[in-house]
């Protein structure tokens, strides 16, 4: 007989979010199969509760109050290579750990995901956000996407062109999506690696190591991104975070003309619509008088980046909360842009 899936009652989730802050889960479980998932979900709505899919639990927020329903923690594992006309194509279970599995890949000599290297959470949150870094986006590489509709009780595959990709965007951000628990990710990448490097701050280390790029292999462009990331971004070790609180905000091209002509030295990046340009919230952030090292109670932004908030020690999730809000309003009165949160938010934020 197959034992049936822990359920477990009031569990704290904090430890199991890389801020390190949350309440309590009415109910908690791990689905380790699709049977799980399925139990799971008849479990809900047989007691009527809302569920909330949990990855890695780097891009969320925990309210302080928890979350009054049954929180489903994804922990399917699995990797397997198949070549498929032509293509290699990568599957991996969406509980596997992403920077896990790109660094398996490129120890078997399968490349495309170098550059997206050393980003927390698990594969099966790819492409919800459609993770990025270095002039890379996820999904330049999705093949497919697994996923389990929790309306139909079926099992679907969405392609690429399906799953509606933008800027740290996908469908399974939109209502529609929010019905559907993804298993597993199948990506498209090659046996050969070629060097893909964009971006300056990647260029220069790799120059530091006495490589250019045309001599870097793949090994090299991950050992890059790695160090690059962890000059930049938080330690997990030493605080709690979620990375870039904030998206990058794209706005049309009149409004990023009139904000060159009065800030000369703002960044603005092209985007794929000539009509829109992308600005750095990070810059945004700053020149609001938001700096580098701020502190609100136990939380603050962090010394070397300004996209990203941190727990300090025994910080709240009111209290990050109320520092992006703070963030969010400095940057609208002085520029009128507004930022929009990266993070996810679970439990009561916005009703308070």
């Amino acid at each position: 007989m197959i034992p049936f899936m822990k359920i477990e009652e009031n569990i704290l989730l904090k430890d199991l979010t890389t801020f390190r802050i949350g309440g309590t889960a009415r109910y908690f479980c791990e689905a380790e199969s699709i049977d799980d998932i399925k139990e799971a979900i008849s479990f809900s709505e047989k007691n009527k509760l809302p569920i909330y899919i949990l990855g890695g639990g780097s891009n969320v927020l925990i309210s302080d109050d928890g979350f009054f329903g049954l929180v489903i923690k994804i922990s399917l594992r699995g990797i397997s290579i198949e070549e498929k006309d032509g293509k290699i194509i990568a599957k991996a279970s969406a509980g596997e750990s992403w920077d896990g599995f790109v660094n398996y890949l490129i120890k078997n000599n399968f490349f495309g995901l170098e550059l997206l290297s050393g980003i927390p959470g698990t594969v099966g949150a790819s492409p919800v956000q459609n993770i990025g870094a270095y002039g890379k986006e996820i999904s330049q590489f999705i093949e497919w996407v697994d996923v389990f509709d929790i309306k139909t009780k079926e099992n679907k595959k969405f392609f690429n062109n399906e799953c509606v990709f933008g800027y740290r965007d996908s469908i399974f951000k939109k209502d529609f999506g929010k019905n559907l628990i993804i298993t597993e990710v199948a990506f498209n990448l090659s046996k050969n690696y070629q060097t893909q490097i964009n971006h300056k701050e990647i260029s220069e280390e790799l120059l530091k190591r006495g490589i250019t790029i045309e001599e870097a292999k793949a090994k090299d462009v991950r050992d890059a991104v790695l160090l690059v990331r962890a000059l930049k971004l938080s330690d997990l070790n030493v605080y709690g975070t979620a990375g870039s609180f904030f998206k990058n905000p794209v706005v049309d091209k009149k409004q990023a003309d009139y904000l060159i002509e009065k800030y000369p030295d703002m960044p603005v990046f092209s985007t794929d619509n000539n009509d829109l340009k992308k600005l750095s919230a990070g810059w945004l952030i700053e020149h609001a008088g938001n700096k580098k090292g701020l502190r609100h109670g136990g939380v603050g932004i962090y010394e070397k980046h300004a996209l990203v908030l941190v727990n300090y020690s025994g910080g709240s999730s009111d209290e990050i909360f109320s520092l992006a809000s703070l963030i969010q309003e400095k940057v609208f009165e002085i520029f009128g842009v507004r930022l929009q949160f990266e993070v996810c938010f679970v439990g009561n934020f916005f009703k308070k």
